[in-house]
């Protein structure tokens, strides 16, 4: 009997929503095509959405302008914003440690006498 509620106190203590019951999250960005559609498809909202469902936390998007994004989020009208990048200053927002995505330079290097006028 001591095993099973040690067993079921641990489980509760792992709970998913066990923080305040959590039901829905209001993600926002601005639009970037085939990462945050307007629709709501898009590889950065499928993220997010495979992150937050399969604990039953549903997830509702909007895409807007950049400035309202930041706004709304800073004046705690939305729960998130995809896409920012990191201000060391910037005390209105908590960033991840881990980012959903890095920008790296593409540099491509043709010979002239193959580009074509």
């Amino acid at each position: 009997m001591r095993i099973l509620l040690i067993l079921m106190f641990t489980l509760m203590g792992f709970s998913p929503v066990f923080a305040g019951n959590i039901y829905s999250i209001y993600v926002v960005c601005d639009e970037w095509k085939d990462y945050t559609n307007k629709d709501g498809t898009g590889a950065y909202w499928e993220i997010v959405k495979s992150v937050y469902e399969p604990v039953g936390i549903k997830v509702k998007t909007k895409v807007m302008p950049w400035k309202r994004v930041k706004h709304i989020v800073r004046h705690k009208d939305a729960d998130a914003l995809i896409g920012d990048y990191y201000e060391a200053d910037a005390k209105d927002y908590l960033y991840p440690k881990w980012h959903i995505s890095v920008e790296d330079p593409v540099v491509a290097v043709f010979k002239k006498a193959n580009i074509i006028d």
